[in-house]
């Protein structure tokens, strides 16, 4: 079994991906994959990491690449590799469930130090087990409530609200959205942002 993997980034520079070490969750024992497009034309390096220093280039290369290109300052690539690697020394095993991950960019096609855009996080990209909003690491959640909004038995009824977000200056990107209703009458949560900043529409 195959993963495919898309990354959209903005930058017109290389674009790092990494399954992390399962237990401190850093870069330090990372297995990485680093893309970019030069030319119109994409390579793709598969990599490892044993410190925070530029990973080295694996003597096996797993990753597979499917297609790679640059629209107005955007990097969208797509590669795949085997969800259990052929390689067993450089290369780790995507697992069921929670897999914790580090991801980077550069500026310049030439692969180099990242500066400050990096990150790290944790997917499930597949089986049971869904972490939470709230069990991510880097992840800021809040709870909006509509006050005096009662839900019918029977009828739709569609409940609007405007909601300014508690932050500063971004970007962000919207990971999700939860109910709090706990009862069996789950209605669908429409997000719209709004012209004023950091202002959106909830339906």
């Amino acid at each position: 079994r195959n993963i495919q993997l898309a990354m959209n980034v903005s930058t017109t520079g290389w674009i790092g991906f990494g399954i992390a070490e399962p237990v401190s969750g850093s870069m330090a024992g990372s297995d990485m994959v680093i893309v970019s497009v030069v030319n119109g034309v994409a390579h793709v390096e598969d990599r490892y990491a044993l410190e925070k220093s530029q990973p080295y280039l694996d003597e096996q290369q797993d990753w597979t690449l499917i297609s790679g290109s640059e629209e107005a300052g955007w990097t969208l690539v797509e590669v795949s590799r085997p969800l259990i690697s052929p390689d067993r020394d450089q290369d780790r095993d995507i697992v069921d469930g929670s897999n914790l991950v580090v991801f980077a960019f550069g500026e310049e096609d030439t692969f180099s130090y990242h500066f400050s855009n990096r990150g790290t996080s944790q997917i499930n990209f597949f089986g049971s087990t869904v972490p939470t909003l709230s069990s991510l690491p880097d992840v800021e959640w809040w709870d909006f409530r509509a006050l005096n909004a009662s839900i019918p038995p029977i009828t739709t009824v569609y409940h609007y609200t405007s909601l300014m977000l508690p932050i500063s200056e971004g970007p962000y990107h919207l990971l999700g959205i939860e109910s709090l209703e706990t009862t069996s009458k789950h209605h669908p949560i429409i997000l719209r942002s709004c012209r004023t900043a950091n202002r959106f529409f909830m339906r």
